[in-house]
């Protein structure tokens, strides 16, 4: 098994990185995945997909996306109802969802076509970060998290 070493993470050593409430966050906006894909690429890089546990987190990561020009992305957080179509969870966490910031609206549960949407995606819509529920096979950006202010 390979160790990994961390240290201090700075945003002069990477520009797409923000320390905030303990944690460092990664945004992905280099490639677009689908769900499955990006908690992948964030697990292979010492990182899990990102969870939102409350709306300071979630306005410094909406804040931080304007701040490096994507403020019009999509970005797949780790918010899913695969397991049980009534109970959302943060999949790298195993928690219930308990704060949440749908979007007016969301979740559908389904789209236009009637095809389930089961993973949730944060973006700016307009007003705010708000979320979305959207088919997992989607291509998006993502925001990974650790639990240390360490950069992989």
């Amino acid at each position: 098994m390979v160790q990994r070493s961390y240290r201090k993470c700075t945003k002069k050593d990477r520009p797409n990185y923000l320390t905030f409430a303990g944690k460092t966050y990664y945004f992905g906006t280099i490639f677009k995945a689908n769900f499955f894909r990006a908690m992948q690429y964030c697990r292979q890089q010492g990182m899990q997909l990102v969870s939102i546990p409350n709306q300071a987190v979630n306005d410094r990561l909406g804040k931080f996306a304007e701040e490096i020009g994507s403020h019009n992305g999509h970005f797949w957080t780790s918010g899913t109802n695969l397991g049980d179509v009534d109970q959302w969870m943060w999949l790298s966490t195993g928690n219930n969802i308990v704060y949440t910031n749908w979007h007016t609206g969301e979740p559908t549960l389904k789209n236009s076509v009637n095809e389930s949407e089961n993973c949730v995606e944060a973006r700016h819509f307009g007003k705010g970060f708000t979320w979305n529920d959207l088919r997992c096979e989607i291509e998006a950006y993502f925001i990974c998290e650790s639990f240390e202010n360490t950069c992989p």
